[in-house]
């Protein structure tokens, strides 16, 4: 994971009893959340497209914008 590897720990997180308590009771949604969680998705944008909107990956963004790491020190 990439957080993880950045990081050195694992994504926080928070309200877990009630993301599961709405995963359990919507099952679109607990499929949804399932189909992400597994790694199934996976989408590469053309990278000319993705530059000239200025998006980039997450690693980078977690490296160069992210408050997280800031936070962290």
């Amino acid at each position: 994971m990439i957080f993880r590897d950045e990081i050195g720990e694992d994504i926080p997180t928070t309200y877990e009893f009630v993301a599961n308590a709405l995963q359990w009771a919507i099952g679109d949604f607990g499929k949804t959340m399932e189909y992400f969680r597994d790694g199934e998705y996976y989408y590469e944008m053309d990278r000319e497209l993705s530059k000239g909107l200025g998006l980039r990956n997450f690693r980078t963004w977690l490296k160069e914008d992210s408050k997280y790491i800031a936070l962290q020190k």
